[in-house]
């Protein structure tokens, strides 16, 4: 089949062109510079006690990046030339020691003395050396770990998805990209959509008829698994795969960052496509009193507002908590009403013991109002789309309801300086009332602008998520090199029952006629005041075993070896419950309460490895070579020798290479991946002799999918006052089986995506001032498939009903760019003001695209967000 429209578009040049001389530009400098830098943080350092005790956890290897965690964690200033700790090592650093107890540990056998300028600062010579004169690098205790907060950085220390044990991010042999807490404030990022708008490699869809979902797609598979500081918060599977309830779409305002490993995550994510998992990290308590808030004010009446209290709760600071609240009530760039959203979360560690940490925490996020997302339009019978206003949305009745409660808990132990036992435990749960959705459906007709199939729809969902893990994470001495290890146990219970509104084809309000060259939202469609027609109820759970070691071989290489063992089952019911109990059936109904379907499904002993092989070139550089695997279970589908179905699995190979610079204030990566997915169910044919309940016949296992390219990311400081995030990928997947072998299987992804985001803190006179911006870029993507054509005699009444012929489709929309500004002024130590710019040059465009009877959803147009942070 040959592309709509021209595929290298004159943007996918240009935005491969800016991404690969912004990358290469961005490492030649990091790699050329050879003076220090200068590094500050506004957080101010607390004068500890020279008695005073800390927990450090720092792991063997480079003495540069231990020094720097050392400094965070201890609150003080390190002045040290980078000159003399380049190649040096230190033996790492865990368990309680004094700030000067913990310099010599980390010291010893390096050839470097320390020398305590004052309480708070420190300068690190050569032995024998004077004092170095050098500006004074801090960083805050906040910036410890994976946490961001505080860290004015673009970019993290280290990152626990993947893998059970923070690291830093080179040393993670898998392509990871980063969303920082002070990205999310400089982009006043306020939900999930928005900030996997924003994601490297991501590409984001919207949803139509009565689940009214968002869905996000990596390597061209969508991204199901959702996991909170590591534990699922997302019950991916359900309802072919569509988190329907919202519950991902969660406010921003209690994560500290957002992390997305690329690929797939089967040795701790179990059954799941082949597309990657997002970590959403938690804020955690602070040790001392800290407050902020934020106020908003933006276009189409959009006003937010949150409050962030952190704090000791006891003199001796073993039990802190920490509160976030944040409102949101705006208007949408479509007709509907306004839309209301409050997150409230809440969080308490205590030190149970010296070794011993419980945290306990919940949540609760809202959305009540109008649908979230524009409306879907149909196209004209030729493919052209509407000439109509952005502003095409809904009535005044629309309305999607959602509450999502989640609590979790965490206990961690540590039995000495080598060993540590963690344990956790999530549940989320959706409660939504009675949706009322529009669905704008059929082709319009070209001299008369009328389309018809348009109806509305209700639905009522109910979901929950289960979650509970258990791992010990150490090192062991063999073969003379330490060894870290990973042992642990999930399981994940997912749930979820639901009424559906789907209007039956032979219901009277369905097929209503719609004038689109005279739309009005308020008279377009009359409501449907039935109850639901859909009960459905469907359950999966999954329990798994997972070891995971990496292993120094000899010298800079290093091997990592994973592996996980599980099992998997799942069940969904229908019952065509149409009407509500007790009333009688319409006339033209054909069943009322009777079970219309049933699927079952198990898979025993399944084994998914992984594997891994890491290079360091430099203490700076770092090369890798990693095969990951996936699952997804088929046992519901049947050959046509009535065996059930193998998993579907996914393989996927990355070649990547890595650089850390600045201590870790700036990374690098560039991958290359080849990801194939195998053994995809694919229909053959029915067998009327087959009457197995809950399974389908007959399949057969040779779908095949292949992704492949590159992925690269550059993000955190490329100077003091210079922060940027950027990743450019570039995909190009297709089908190797049947008739459609070599076209695009995820034609609805670009197959170039530029992300880059970006700020300057402005010197001398306007020091107060920081100015920052980015843009959104990608080429051209298209839908195509096959559509039945309006038949005006056709439906059970003669009255008309789109069951003509199919005919194919293909709709291209052509890439574009995105531009967005931001800027913000210091009023003071406390007070700053910022303003955003989205979408400033007011790009029309859509965001999704469908087929002639619907699904094709515009994107916002420009806007703006004016914010008045304070911090104490």
């Amino acid at each position: 089949m040959k592309y709509c429209g021209n595929t290298r578009t004159t943007l996918a040049l240009h935005s491969l062109t800016l991404a690969v001389k912004l990358v290469c530009s961005g490492l030649l400098l990091t790699t050329t510079l050879a003076l220090p830098l200068t590094f500050s943080n506004p957080a101010t350092a607390q004068e500890l006690p020279a008695t005073t005790r800390l927990q450090f956890d720092i792991a063997k290897g480079d003495l540069a990046q231990g020094l720097n965690q050392f400094a965070s964690r201890a609150g003080i200033y390190l002045s040290v030339n980078s000159s003399i700790t380049q190649g040096k090592t230190t033996a790492g650093l865990r368990g309680q020691f004094t700030v000067e107890e913990g310099l010599q540990r980390l010291l010893q056998g390096s050839g470097l003395q320390y020398r305590f300028q004052d309480a708070k600062t420190v300068t690190i010579t050569a032995t024998g050396d004077g004092p170095v004169a050098l500006p004074a690098v801090k960083v805050s205790g906040a910036a410890l770990g994976s946490a961001t907060e505080d860290s004015n950085s673009y970019t993290t220390q280290s990152a626990g998805v993947g893998g059970k044990m923070d690291e830093s991010l080179r040393e993670i042999p898998r392509s990871v990209s980063v969303i920082t807490r002070q990205q999310l404030d400089d982009q006043r990022t306020l939900s999930f959509y928005e900030v996997m708008n924003q994601m490297p490699g991501v590409t984001t869809t919207y949803g139509g008829g009565n689940d009214q979902e968002v869905s996000f797609h990596s390597r061209g598979f969508r991204l199901d698994n959702v996991t909170a500081d590591g534990m699922s918060i997302s019950a991916a599977g359900l309802a072919g795969g569509n988190t329907r309830g919202g519950g991902n779409n969660s406010g921003m305002a209690k994560y500290d960052s957002v992390q997305l490993l690329r690929g797939p995550n089967g040795l701790f994510s179990g059954n799941g496509q082949p597309s990657g998992t997002v970590n959403l990290v938690r804020k955690r308590p602070t040790d001392s009193l800290q407050i902020k808030t934020a106020l908003s004010a933006g276009s189409w009446d959009n006003y937010a507002g949150e409050v962030d209290l952190s704090s000791p709760l006891t003199s001796d600071g073993r039990l802190r908590g920490r509160v976030v609240a944040a409102r949101q009530d705006a208007d949408h760039f479509y007709d509907s009403e306004g839309n209301r959203k409050t997150t409230l979360y809440g969080i308490v560690d205590f030190k149970l013991a010296d070794s011993t940490v419980l945290s306990v925490g919940g949540s609760r996020d809202t959305q009540h109002g109008a649908p979230d997302q524009p409306a879907g339009l149909p196209r004209y019978t030729n493919g052209a789309t509407l000439d109509i206003s952005r502003r095409a949305g809904y009535p005044g009745w629309a309305v999607r309801n959602y509450d999502v409660d989640n609590i979790f808990l965490t206990l961690e132990h540590r039995f000495n300086e080598q060993w540590r036992l963690k344990t956790g435990a999530s549940d989320t749960r959706t409660r939504n009332g009675v949706n009322e959705i529009p669905v704008y459906s059929g082709a319009v007709d070209l001299q008369s602008h009328i389309g018809l199939g348009s109806y509305a729809t209700l639905a009522d969902w109910n979901r929950q998520v289960k979650t509970f893990d258990f791992n010990l994470i150490g090192e062991l001495n063999l073969w003379q090199r330490q060894q870290q290890l990973v042992f642990g146990a999930d399981l994940n219970d997912s749930s979820q029952y639901s009424l559906i509104g789907s209007v039956p084809a032979n219901d009277p309000v369905r097929n209503q006629p719609i004038d689109w060259s005279q739309f009005n939202s308020e008279t377009a469609l009359k409501r449907w005041s039935n109850t639901p027609a859909w009960d459905n109820d469907t359950r999966h759970k999954q329990q798994g075993l997972y070891a995971y070691g990496k292993f120094q071989l000899y010298g800079p290489l290093s091997l990592t070896l994973g592996g996980r063992y599980a099992v998997f089952d799942g069940y969904s019911t229908g019952l065509n419950a149409y009407p509500a109990e007790g009333e009688p059936c319409p006339s033209w109904a054909t069943t009322c309460g009777t079970a219309v379907s049933l699927n079952n499904m198990s898979s025993d002993n399944i084994f998914i490895p992984y594997y891994a092989l890491t290079y360091d070139i430099s203490t700076t550089w770092s090369a890798y070579v990693s095969l990951s695997r996936s699952y997804e279970n088929q046992s519901n589908y049947y050959d046509r020798n009535h065996n059930p179905l193998d998993p579907t699995e996914g393989n996927s190979w990355e070649l990547g290479l890595k650089g850390e610079f600045f201590e870790g204030r700036l990374n690098s990566n560039i991958t290359f991946y080849r990801s194939k997915r195998d053994n995809y169910a694919v229909s053959v044919g029915g067998d009327e002799t087959f009457n197995q309940i809950g399974k389908s016949c007959c399949y057969a296992g040779n779908g095949e999918f292949l992704a492949q390219g590159v992925e690269i990311d550059l993000s955190g400081a490329l100077t003091a006052n210079w922060q940027i995030n950027a990743g450019y990928t570039y995909d190009d997947n297709k089908t190797e089986y049947g008739s459609n072998e070599g076209i695009r299987y995820a034609s609805y992804a670009p197959r170039h995506i530029l992300r880059l985001w970006s700020s300057y803190q402005l010197q001398g006179v306007f020091a107060g001032l920081r100015l920052g911006g980015g843009v959104q870029a990608q080429s051209d993507f298209f839908r195509s498939g096959t559509v039945r054509t309006w038949n005006p005699t056709g439906g059970r009444d003669g009255a008309g009903a789109f069951d003509g012929p199919n005919v194919p489709y293909q709709f291209n929309e052509p890439g574009r760019a995105l531009w967005n500004f931001f800027a913000e002024y210091r009023l003071n130590d406390n007070w700053s003001a910022a303003l955003n710019v989205n979408n400033a040059f007011d790009k029309r465009y859509y965001q999704s695209v469908g087929t002639t009877t619907g699904g094709n959803y515009y994107g916002a147009p420009g806007n703006w967000t004016l914010t008045l942070r304070s911090t104490f």
